[in-house]
């Protein structure tokens, strides 16, 4: 495979859309990244986060809020609320006005809507805990050209700790738009714990390593939903991974990877969803299925005969303690 065909999968891999957010931008904690120095120290207070990749990539994460965090954005909300019913009293008058100067001249002004709790419009608490790094300020690569396309890549981000789910790879620009693919029906999410470092796996893309399989002959189509891979996929890594030398000191865990729940499209960006990871994450349809859970046992023929004697015959059935 060229190194142009490769490039054109990762185009095709990061979905690039250029979108402007409907929510206003406002200042977040940050992703930091750790450099590619040859000494590292590490925060102990602090998460970090370890990510491969075949090359650049850019990733989104949404951390779930601490009780605290959604103390503060239920009491921002009320006071925007409470401004917001403050302004529409003004509007109220204005409209009134209006109204007296357009008696008899067509078309009437529209009233305003009160704010209420029920539609006021305010910015998800989400968008207040999304974290991005990639595609530059790698901690290592295969080369030491900036314009690497193929080659290992690793990100190492600092984050606070607490349970992440992967929004896509996706990267929020300063004035509230964002570009990439975000994975609203379908992601993971897993834990991160201060003081060690988290190894969430590589980042790859499956569907650009089906239509590999096919060489110059036409792609099939996937038919079946269930099974179809798209161009966002993860690896999950495993204990006893070779690691970079400089981070052997510090303690590496392999990220415990769960199903994780759905996000709204905020950014209008292209949707899809993780291929599915065996043992962790399939699909029946547009539903997440936990893999991760062990199955129920099916009943045994003794207790299936049982249960169906107690439906037909209620009054023998043995009673509850």
């Amino acid at each position: 495979m060229t190194n142009l065909s490769q490039k054109s999968l990762f185009a095709l891999a990061c979905g690039l859309v250029l979108t402007t957010s409907p929510v206003a931008a406002q200042e977040r904690t940050v992703a930091r990244p750790v450099g590619d120095r040859q000494s590292i120290t590490l925060d102990p207070a602090k998460a970090y986060l370890h990510v491969e990749s075949e090359g650049p990539v850019m990733l989104t994460l949404i951390r779930e809020p601490t009780e605290a965090e959604q103390d503060q954005w239920v009491a921002d909300r009320a006071e925007a609320l409470a401004r917001a019913q403050r302004r529409h009293a003004g509007q109220v008058r204005r409209y009134q006005a209006e109204v007296q100067a357009a008696r008899g001249r067509g078309r009437q002004p529209e009233r305003p809507v009160e704010p209420t709790d029920a539609n006021f419009q305010f910015e998800p608490i989400e968008l207040r805990l999304t974290y991005s790094f990639g595609p530059q300020n790698r901690f290592s690569k295969a080369s030491g050209s900036v314009m690497l396309v193929t080659g290992r890549s690793v990100y190492l981000t600092e984050l606070p700790a607490g349970r992440y789910h992967v929004y896509g790879p996706v990267m929020m620009a300063p004035n509230g738009g964002a570009f990439g693919t975000c994975l609203c029906m379908g992601t993971v999410s897993f834990e991160m714990a201060a003081g060690q470092i988290t190894d969430l796996g590589q980042v790859t893309n499956p569907a650009a390593v089906r239509a590999a399989t096919f060489g110059q002959g036409p792609v099939p189509m996937q038919t079946d939903p269930d099974t179809a891979v798209t161009v966002f996929g993860i690896a999950p890594a495993r204990a006893g991974d070779e690691v970079d030398p400089r981070l052997r000191s510090y303690t590496i865990a392999p990220a415990q990877l769960r199903p994780g729940r759905r996000f709204a499209n905020w950014f209008g960006l292209t949707v899809d969803r993780i291929t599915a990871i065996p043992d962790i994450l399939g699909y029946r349809r547009d539903v997440m299925i936990d893999l991760t859970m062990p199955a129920e046992p099916a009943p045994t023929v003794a207790a299936a005969s049982e249960t169906e004697a107690a439906a037909e015959n209620p009054e023998t059935a043995s009673p509850q303690s």
